[in-house]
């Protein structure tokens, strides 16, 4: 896991250009929970938004997965910007 931001995004940005399948992991300033969001590119080229709060855990999952179609993704000064069906920057 990267501790530098600007090359996990230029990570992200060259395997999405090149689709090849990736996770990253944001973590997030949470005030009584752990928080954190994500991209992944699956193999079979499926972009998905991942979102993580300890303090929504319910069951089996603390992670919610929105699938991406038609992704676009690009680099802003403070990170990168996801676009699909909503926008999303992290």
């Amino acid at each position: 896991m990267a501790k530098d931001r600007a090359a996990t995004d230029e990570c992200v940005l060259a395997a999405f250009a090149a689709r090849e399948p990736f996770f990253v992991r944001y973590d997030q300033l949470g005030v009584d929970s752990i928080v954190a969001e994500g991209l992944m590119l699956s193999r079979s080229k499926q972009l998905s938004i991942l979102h993580f709060d300890s303090y929504s855990c319910n069951g089996l999952s603390c992670v919610r997965v929105e699938p991406c179609g038609s992704p676009r993704i690009s680099k802003t000064k403070d990170g990168i910007r996801v676009a699909c069906a909503s926008a999303y920057e992290m």
